[in-house]
């Protein structure tokens, strides 16, 4: 009987440091709308391949707070879902992008349609120093493009080792991606692909804990980001 007692009031005792625990993985004043409450961590490419870090502060639908290398500009925006991980974005310059996260909403890539390309991590500190090798294995998600004026999400899967990566989708689309050079300090292997289409440039980054790869692959004489195919890869 006291030993029941004293397990009661260990349990009270315990419990407004185990509910603090709780609140600590949750953003204050947010209430997780569309599950991507926090901070969005990674590196960004322009449409010129100038690299930047790239920050955004989720709050409910509301992107509150956006930063390029470090610096606020201002610029806040709104998110609408328009798919399972599929997240178009809106922002106070008028300027517009998509996000696309994996399953459990912890990596995304986004892209705007400047073609400013990006992969983020939910509370990511910082970027690491990556290694050629840190592409290398098995990973699995999906390619986006744009088929007769909507998105068109297709399972995919991809290998990559020794700077080539060949990717091969659902529906039979296989490509060769061949990514000879890397920005260290941001995570953004740059080269060329092949495929039974054709061929062009290709990117592929890693997000700081390297565990997801966002991709894109652009024909050549492309002049709309969505003519290009985006990748969005978790690792095997």
């Amino acid at each position: 009987m006291w030993s029941r007692w004293k397990i009661v009031l260990a349990c009270v005792l315990l419990l407004p440091l185990l509910s603090a625990c709780v609140e600590d993985t949750k953003v204050r004043g947010c209430h997780g709308v569309l599950g991507l409450d926090g901070t969005w961590f990674g590196a960004m490419e322009d449409d010129a391949g100038s690299l930047f870090t790239l920050e955004w502060r989720i709050c409910d639908d509301h992107i509150v707070g956006h930063r390029l290398s470090g610096t606020d500009f201002g610029i806040t925006g709104y998110l609408l879902k328009e798919a399972h991980g599929v997240y178009r974005a809106r922002f106070s310059d008028g300027s517009r992008a998509r996000l696309f996260t994996d399953p459990v909403r912890r990596h995304g890539t986004m892209v705007s349609e400047f073609f400013d390309f990006a992969v983020l991590e939910r509370h990511a500190p910082g970027l690491p120093r990556y290694r050629f090798r840190d592409i290398d294995g098995g990973w699995f998600g999906r390619q986006v493009r744009r088929h007769a004026g909507r998105l068109a999400l297709t399972a995919s899967e991809a290998t990559c080792g020794s700077g080539l990566c060949s990717t091969l989708d659902a529906d039979g689309f296989g490509m060769l991606m061949d990514l000879p050079l890397l920005e260290r300090d941001f995570g953004l292997w740059w080269g060329d692909y092949t495929a039974s289409s054709g061929s062009g440039i290709a990117g592929a980054m890693l997000s700081p804990d390297r565990e997801f790869m966002g991709t894109y692959s652009c024909p050549a004489g492309y002049s709309d980001p969505w003519q290009c195919r985006f990748g969005v890869y978790r690792r095997h």
